[in-house]
């Protein structure tokens, strides 16, 4: 009687012993990720993962040199970027096989608007004369530099702002990058002074000071005057 109690426990623990392994990933089950023939642009991507697992690939290239979005089994995926730009991307391995798909700017072909259409002279008349002054700066969400501008004599000059985001898939993103761009329009011949400020909660405050000259056609330059030390945008 002993001795088949003791067989008993020992199958016992031997039983639970296979079970705590595989909850630990040893012997777990593992499922493919196909990634289309770009495994080579993720730093330390692996053939396949263990269900539950929980998978972070970094994109090998900088976030800012092209535009991209991630797709798992056709899902849009979210990112993340590191310090060197880079961008990090991370799912759950689920019980199955899965595709992982990368598409970057460079794999949308788009068609020119003019194809099939015969040529006229408006097609090779020159681009209208362009009267404003742009300057352009980058800053990224939660945290990236704000710009403002001031205009020492608003009769003379005006500025319109935009945002410009890098990445169309950048509401699926952290730290998504984005440009500001202030465009300079006259409003009548004469010199005033423009200070672009910047704001940071990183890198504090900095500014840059131009001289706008608008003349009798209303055309725009700006000559970089000064700018503090800590400018560093």
């Amino acid at each position: 009687m002993k001795t088949r109690i003791f067989l008993k426990s020992i199958a016992v623990l031997l039983i639970g012993g296979i079970f705590m392994l595989t909850l630990s990933g040893c012997g777990a089950v593992k499922y493919r990720v196909d990634y289309g023939g770009k495994k080579h642009l993720f730093t330390g991507a692996k053939d396949a993962y263990p269900a539950g697992a929980r998978v972070t690939l970094v994109y090998g290239y900088p976030a800012t040199d092209t535009d991209c979005a991630f797709y798992l089994d056709g899902e849009a995926l979210p990112f993340t970027f590191d310090e060197a730009g880079r961008i990090t991307v991370e799912f759950t391995m689920p019980t199955r096989d899965v595709s992982l798909k990368v598409e970057t700017k460079s794999d949308v072909s788009v068609p020119p608007e003019t194809e099939g259409q015969p040529e006229t002279e408006t097609a090779e008349a020159p681009a209208p004369f362009e009267k404003t002054a742009v300057l352009e700066f980058h800053s990224f969400d939660g945290g990236g530099p704000s710009y403002t501008a001031e205009i020492a004599d608003p009769a003379v000059l005006s500025c319109k702002t935009e945002t410009k985001y890098n990445n169309p898939f950048h509401f699926t993103m952290k730290g998504a990058g984005y440009q500001v761009i202030l465009t300079f329009r006259g409003r009548a011949p004469g010199k005033t002074e423009v200070t672009v400020l910047a704001d940071s909660p990183i890198s504090g405050k900095a500014r840059r000071v131009y001289l706008a000259e608008v003349d009798g056609d209303l055309r725009v330059s700006l000559t970089l005057r000064s700018q503090d030390e800590g400018w560093v945008y």
